[in-house]
């Protein structure tokens, strides 16, 4: 093992640099998320109110940082490259369990919650690890998480770490009773085997031809009201715009035309194009997201597929749509066409996404 230090790495979208005081004030903040902290702190319960207290920790942190660069420490800021902004810090540690052994290590992490579900963790780790592997040299990493908290045990999983059988009760800092974890563990062998099939976005690059489920959706306005179908049966009271899946020889704007007369009983007019949505779960696709505000026909009381219903574009963000449909909501109606990529479970949940501008 090399003592190199916490080296500046670059990924895609991100830079790790060495900690400084700089931006510590503001992780100390991110640190005191009740979201964030539940099950990332692991020092003694009766230190809570000390913790909190930031006039008490500055003094922690400015000692601390005196060590920031340091060979033998390994722990990051981490940096949007685009916008210079940190957004939270990663850490690669001697394991505390009586282990003597210092290639032995553990690892944490936290990410502003304002930027978690972009897939940032994840990137972030894998520079880390591949990192402390392949240039430090360490053996193996063991580490856990708390099995209600799915979000750190999936990062650990998709970056190639192996759950063991056994599991851990830990005391968190922040909750009054021990909660169980899972124990995971990956060697440096383990891990040059698996690397070259990780990527921090392996779910959204194409390996092969693939055949898309592609469909249309049109979110129609009618004085400040938007036309949404309240689905009775198939999906549980969820809200989402007309639109379907394409047939045979059809453009977007054919299918969009043709299943919104189908739905609704109205001839859409200049619909436009807002935006491209790609999700993918165990299959993949493209919705084709039109707006409108002009039609004619006569409207439906009720669609093949539920209640159509005037929702008015205040609540269009508080009713229940489809995490996909309710992560893109903010970009209707805009000028600009946006972009979104999607993670999804098995039950059309959102695990992982980006939305850009085009």
């Amino acid at each position: 093992m090399k003592y190199l230090g916490s080296q500046e790495r670059e990924t895609n979208r991100l830079v790790l640099k060495p900690q400084t005081m700089e931006e510590q004030k503001y992780l100390w903040e991110v640190l005191m998320i009740p979201e964030v902290n539940r099950y990332f702190l692991t020092v003694p319960p009766k230190l809570r109110d000390k913790l909190r207290d930031w006039k008490k920790q500055e003094t922690y942190y400015q000692e601390d940082m005196k060590h920031a660069f340091d060979k033998d420490v390994f722990r990051w800021s981490i940096f949007l490259k685009e916008t210079g902004e940190c957004i939270g810090r990663l850490s690669c540690q001697e394991n505390g369990e009586g282990i003597e052994d210092p290639s032995i290590r553990d690892v944490g992490w936290l990410i502003d919650p304002r930027y978690q579900g972009k897939g940032y963790g994840t990137e972030a780790a894998y520079a880390m690890i591949d990192y402390m592997f392949c240039e430090v040299g360490i053996s193996e990493i063991r580490t856990g998480a708390a099995i209600l908290n799915p979000a750190s045990w999936k990062i650990m999983e998709k970056l190639g770490f192996i759950r063991q059988q056994e599991t851990k009760w830990i005391q968190y800092t922040f909750l009054d009773a021990p909660v169980e974890d899972y124990c995971y563990h990956i060697t440096k062998e383990e891990w040059l085997k698996k690397k070259e099939n990780l990527s921090c976005d392996k779910s959204f690059k194409k390996k092969r031809r693939v055949t898309h489920a592609n469909a249309t959706v049109c979110y129609l306005k009618k004085d400040n009201q938007v036309l949404m179908i309240k689905f009775s049966k198939k999906w549980g009271q969820v809200y989402a715009p007309p639109g379907g899946k394409f047939e045979t020889g059809e453009s977007p704007l054919d299918c969009i035309l043709r299943e919104f007369y189908e739905e609704t009983g109205l001839t859409l007019i200049h619909p436009k194009l807002q935006g491209i949505s790609y999700w993918k779960d165990s299959s993949e696709g493209i919705i084709f997201v039109y707006t409108a505000s002009d039609f004619k026909g006569v409207l439906k009381t009720v669609s093949k597929e539920g209640r159509l219903e005037w929702i008015s574009l205040e609540d269009l963000s508080k009713i229940k749509q489809f995490d996909q449909n309710q992560k893109f909501t903010p970009y209707l109606f805009q000028k600009k066409l946006f972009e979104g990529k999607f993670l999804l479970d098995d039950s059309c949940n959102v695990l992982e996404y980006e939305i850009r501008n085009m």
